[in-house]
């Protein structure tokens, strides 16, 4: 998979959560807090594998500067 292709994936993982986000506020002002727990638990998860994504562009551009 290309860098571009990494990239799009990790900008669209924090599209998501982002979108998320205010979903969760949203049940917590409406104190549906299971609903809202369970969203922050899958959002934790999006945000973990945006990282990792993240961290993986990174390592393959370290090791291969001259691909670019």
């Amino acid at each position: 998979m290309s860098d571009q292709n990494y990239q799009k994936r990790v900008s669209d993982l924090m599209c998501s959560s982002c979108a998320l986000k205010v979903v969760i506020e949203k049940l917590w002002d409406e104190e549906k807090s299971g609903e809202a727990y369970i969203l922050e638990r899958i959002k934790k998860s999006i945000d973990r594998s945006a990282e990792d994504f993240d961290d993986l562009i990174y390592s393959q551009n370290k090791e291969s500067p001259a691909k670019h």
